[in-house]
């Protein structure tokens, strides 16, 4: 199905790609600066798996998440996991 629809809209999947992306590295940069001050990760560790489910959400919504995403939603998220 993805397949059959790939090519239709390059700039929003891009745009989407791009936000993923962005959300990815903030978090992996955090990743590295809190190891590196022996600082605790554990609140951290579930973002990846909700960048998983938003990858779906936005590349194969047919599949359906296991909860709801959204850009939006994962930056909410992330602003208060850092704070």
């Amino acid at each position: 199905i993805r397949l059959e629809k790939a090519g239709r809209n390059l700039k929003q999947d891009a745009g989407h790609a791009a936000a993923i992306q962005k959300l990815w590295s903030t978090y992996a940069q955090e990743m590295v600066e809190r190891e590196k001050h022996h600082q605790t990760t554990d609140n951290l560790l579930e973002f990846p798996w909700l960048l998983e489910e938003l990858r779906v959400s936005l590349f194969a919504p047919s599949l359906k998440t296991s909860q709801p995403v959204s850009i939006k939603r994962l930056e909410k998220i992330w602003k208060e996991l850092i704070q």
